[in-house]
């Protein structure tokens, strides 16, 4: 079986972090009784058939001797001046693959890199960057994308009142050796020069994630993520999947971000499926959207509102949100025929749960899933898949048909939070 070529870019000057590290590189931070660099290697290891490359710089010398103490093979470049990421990368090209991952150095991560490597293969792409919704986009590289995983755009939010979709970049991506070619800018980014500048030369895909991916670069990041590293890092296995309308916002059928409000303990619940390390799909139809209420780009801002507004209210963003835009029937007036269909995502269907399964690799015998919403489609689409469902009260549910089955209703969702905790 060929080797797989994982490098990690760890030739930094640490600026960002200086205060809590001194002289010593970032991929030496120490974690409990363990550095990032054993994070990192451990996680590794778990995969098998890898080949690693550093891409060292200054504290070379710290990093190879701890790496001489440990009984992994790897192999190293050494950039004499500053290069930048994409640089060192260029630099280390005869160690380079014809497929390799990238992995920053004060990056820690249980993403799933064989996982990733099968995408990039399927992809056939020059480019694979692994996405994820941001909690702090105002520094992020963010993405436009497209329905087939493709970056259209690569780019900084100014605006701070501009709505955004929170979608970044996270530093771990795939590429192609064919695709490193000279670039001749000083001290150049992988993501903010090399990819930037070469949007329309190469095929560049994105892979949405939610694996724990936490860049600790900064004396801020690192104070606030180091102290959760060890609850984090292992891979949960629980998704929650939550309604929208009258569940987690007020009814909002034609998508109007002047209408939006949080449902009272919304942020609650949401602050509690992250606490007990649930990844949290939002899923919901809006056949607005066939019946012609409303576009697709108003569904699409209102969630980015809400995402955006989760992250104002210190909380992370969703980790996915899918809707189904289709109805079946016909004969509303100023409908799109478009979307006039019968489909597979369509709640009580089960295309948008099988479709997160899939992208975020997971196997359905090996998570807990719970689902939390006001209808009876929500109910009947968790007992497709046989797991725990959740109902809060609203105008919409049908209160006989659950009283005859004998579900409990609750009536606020701090009744359905003392719920989930006395499951949890």
């Amino acid at each position: 079986m060929m080797k797989k070529n994982i490098v990690i870019i760890s030739g930094g000057e640490g600026s960002r972090i200086k205060k809590t590290l001194n002289t010593v590189p970032k991929i030496l931070a120490p974690i409990g009784n363990k550095l990032l660099i054993d994070y990192q290697i451990e996680h590794i290891s778990k995969f098998k058939n890898n080949n690693i490359h550093f891409c060292l710089g200054k504290g070379s010398e710290q990093i190879l001797e701890h790496l001489n103490k440990t009984n992994i093979q790897f192999t190293f470049s050494i950039e004499e001046t500053a290069l930048g990421t994409y640089g060192a990368l260029y630099n280390a090209r005869e160690y380079l693959a014809d497929n390799f991952f990238v992995l920053y150095g004060d990056i820690i991560t249980n993403f799933n890199i064989d996982f990733g490597f099968e995408k990039f293969k399927s992809f056939n792409s020059d480019f694979l960057v692994i996405s994820r919704y941001t909690n702090h986009p105002e520094d992020s590289d963010l993405i436009e994308t497209d329905k087939f995983n493709n970056v259209l755009n690569i780019y900084r939010n100014k605006n701070k009142n501009r709505i955004i979709n929170p979608l970044g970049i996270t530093a771990l991506m795939y590429a192609k050796k064919s695709s490193i070619k000279e670039f001749d800018t000083i001290k150049p980014d992988i993501v903010k020069d090399y990819l930037t500048t070469n949007i329309n030369n190469f095929k560049i895909k994105h892979l949405k994630t939610d694996s724990y991916t936490r860049d600790i670069g900064t004396d801020k990041r690192y104070k606030d993520e180091v102290s959760k590293i060890k609850k984090n890092i292992s891979r949960s296995n629980k998704l929650a999947f939550l309604d929208r309308d009258e569940t987690l916002i007020e009814n909002n059928e034609k998508n109007n971000i002047k209408n939006f409000k949080f449902k009272n303990g919304a942020l609650n619940l949401i602050k509690f499926l992250q606490s007990e390390n649930y990844t949290t799909v939002l899923i919901t139809n809006q056949p607005g959207v066939a019946k012609g209420d409303c576009k697709i780009t108003d569904v699409e801002n209102l969630h980015n509102y809400l995402q955006l507004q989760l992250i104002q209210k210190n909380l992370n963003p969703l980790n996915e949100i899918k809707y189904c835009p289709h109805h079946p029937d016909k004969g509303f007036k100023g409908e799109n025929l478009k979307y006039k269909k019968k489909c597979q995502c369509r709640k009580p269907s089960h295309g948008m749960v099988s479709e997160t399964l899939s992208d975020f690799n997971y196997q359905k015998n090996d998570i807990e899933m719970i689902f939390i919403g006001d209808t009876k489609n929500d109910y009947s689409l968790a007992k497709k898949f046989d797991s725990n469902f959740y109902l809060l009260s609203s105008k919409f549910t049908e209160r006989k048909y659950f009283e005859e089955k004998n579900i409990k209703i609750n009536n606020s969702l701090k009744s359905l939070i003392e719920a989930l905790k006395k499951n949890n």
